[in-house]
This record gives structure tokens, sequence and C-alpha cells, in this order.
């Protein structure tokens, strides 16, 4: 096991308004802001590594936020060049501000302004999360036609694992346990508990979700889209998909 570590955690980066650093993480708590970002950019920049041998020209952090990847991404060089967008224009403002890089606020539901075939490789953490499965099916064939040939795209679901643990009331885990092996008369696999009101009066009313997948059920379906190359399980699982040529 390894650990990423940065010395300077406390004075490398700009710190968010605190509303801003609320709104994604549900605490006004800056060092485990900084902490978890940490965290989540390693895990990412590692996959990358085990998949692209290239250098990584173009990069998007979709659905950045207040930069809670970003700064770190920045900071590290991943890219030559950095993107970040978000549904929530006032955060992507102060990233534009205060990050480096290029940030441009998006709406809710695609096609984006980027050209075809942009990133080599595109990040997203905790969005399919909230999304709807129609939803979802829109914004993999937008991923998809902003990837380059050969591109990577990584994102993260709530997956078996968190689905069990996050909820141990007996209807509910019954529940849980019926949609992961293809019971429920909703879409077998997939399962959305209903709004979540982290981004009420930034999102529309009902789009932000609170959504579990199996990996039975995102294998299957993704890679209507994707080649999925890595399935890595966790807190949230990150799947690893590669645009085919």
């Amino acid at each position: 096991m390894q650990s990423a570590y940065r010395v300077d955690l406390e004075t490398a980066f700009p710190s968010p308004p605190t509303h801003l650093v609320t709104r994604i993480t549900a605490s006004p708590n800056f060092k485990a802001f900084r902490m978890e970002g940490l965290r989540l950019v390693t895990e990412f920049t590692d996959a990358i590594r085990r998949h692209r041998r290239e250098p990584v020209r173009r990069l998007l952090d979709w659905g950045c936020g207040c930069g809670r990847l970003s700064l770190h991404l920045v900071a590290d060089h991943v890219a030559a060049e950095h993107f970040g967008c978000d549904i929530d224009a006032e955060a992507v403002a102060w990233c534009a501000e205060n990050v480096g890089g290029t940030f441009s606020a998006i709406a809710p539901v695609p096609p984006t302004e980027f050209p075809a075939g942009f990133f080599d490789v595109v990040i997203g953490y905790s969005v399919f999360t909230h999304l709807t499965e129609v939803m979802q099916r829109q914004w993999l064939e937008e991923l998809r036609r902003i990837t380059a040939p050969g591109g990577l795209v990584l994102v993260t679901v709530h997956g078996d694992f968190l689905g069990m643990f996050q909820f141990p009331r007996p209807n509910l885990r019954a529940r849980l346990k019926a949609w992961r092996h293809g019971r429920l008369e909703t879409v077998p696999g997939f399962v959305d508990l209903g709004p979540d009101p982290f981004l009420d009066g930034i999102a529309p009313a009902q789009y932000y979700r609170g959504v579990f997948q199996s990996r039975r059920y995102t294998e299957r379906e993704w890679s209507r889209y994707f080649e999925i190359v890595e399935y890595v399980e966790g807190g949230q699982d990150l799947i690893v998909m590669r645009r085919p040529h």
C-alpha cells in the first residue's frame, strides 16, 4: 500500500469560499477538502498511468465544482492543458480566477461546446452518482463525442459495496439486494433513491439524484459507449474506459 502526502498541503492552494466547499463535501473543513482532493487525484492519476503511455495534452475535470481535484491536477501538471466544467457557474468562476487552466459553466443537459475528440482524458468524480439512467446515457454519449479516439474516461459510481454499506436498514438492504440480482421492477441493477438536495437552486428541480448501480449493470450498459478497461471497487467505484478508435 502507498499513500500520497504533501508537506505543503495547508499552504499550496487557495481556499474556496466556505459555502462552495460545503456545497460539494457537506463540510466547511478546508483541510479535509484538500486531503480528499489529494487522495482522489492520486487514484485517478495512478489509473491514467496504468492505461496511457503518452503524455496527456488536454484533460477535462467534468463536474469540477470549486476545484477539489483541479487544484491538485493543475499544481502537478498532469496535463499540458487543463480544463474544468460544471453546472455550478459560481464554482466555475472561482476556479477560473484562482486555479489556472480553462473553466466553463455548462448546461445540465448535453451537448457541451467542446469540439469533438478534443480531450485525451476526461475525469468525473461523483457526477454519475447523481444522474438518472436517461441522463447518464446522454452524458455517456457526450463524453464519447468529446474524447479523442483511444482517449480515457475515468468516472465514479455508487456501486455494490457502498450500496450495502451505506444503507443498513433492513427494508432498504432487501431492496438493494434485490436490485443487485435484477429482481426489481425497475431497470435491473439500477436504483434511484430520489432527489438529492445538495444542489437545490443550482440544478433543475428533480435533476440531482441519489443513484446506485451494480457492477453488472455498469459493465453491461456502459460498454455500449466505451471499452471498459478497469473496474476498481471502493467507496465510490472507479470505472476506467477507453474510447474505441
